[in-house]
């Protein structure tokens, strides 16, 4: 357990450990680039205090199974959840503006994304080899995306078997 009065976690600080369950700390603000990066960490929550995720952070961890980023969450960097294989869910909040290369691509558990902000970019290959995504909703695009190349290659949406939708920010998701 990390004591609560830890802000930031820095780079590679935990990279390659096997093992741990860790409850991070309520007033973390920074996971640093590749902090959890191909570890055995045992992750289900994230400090509602966190600001930002830099790259690599949880890449390769398949114990993650996180489904909700923190509302306060304004930086997410790439490859950040990347063959994190038990994540079935994400909601991303409003402070996310792009998704980048690889953020959450390898992630074969992922069904359904929720992005709840004005997303202007998706970056390549940010959703590729999610084999099993089937959804993803824009609940407060003010224009359509820009996407990368091969976005959602590998996907049910690349399959025509799923769907990007767009709602407003009051409808349900569902």
């Amino acid at each position: 357990h990390l004591p609560d009065n830890v802000t930031k976690i820095g780079n590679y600080a935990f990279s390659n450990c096997t093992h741990m369950r860790m409850a991070l700390p309520n007033g973390l603000i920074e996971i640093g680039m590749g902090c959890f990066n191909n570890s055995w960490i045992v992750v289900d929550e994230l400090p509602s205090t966190l600001t930002k995720i830099g790259n690599d952070a949880f890449n390769n961890c398949s114990n993650v199974t996180i489904s909700k980023l923190p509302e306060g969450l304004t930086s997410l960097g790439h490859s950040v959840f990347e063959s994190c294989k038990n994540i079935t869910t994400m909601e991303i909040p409003t402070g996310i503006v792009n998704i980048y290369s690889n953020c959450f691509a390898g992630c074969g558990g992922l069904e359904k994304v929720h992005c709840k902000g004005d997303i202007v970019k998706i970056y390549d290959e940010a959703f590729r080899y999610d084999t099993n995504l089937t959804t993803v909703i824009l609940s407060n695009v003010t224009t359509v995306p820009t996407l990368g190349t091969n976005v959602f290659s590998s996907t049910k949406i690349s399959n025509n078997k799923g769907y990007i939708t767009s709602k407003g920010a009051n409808d349900p998701v569902g």
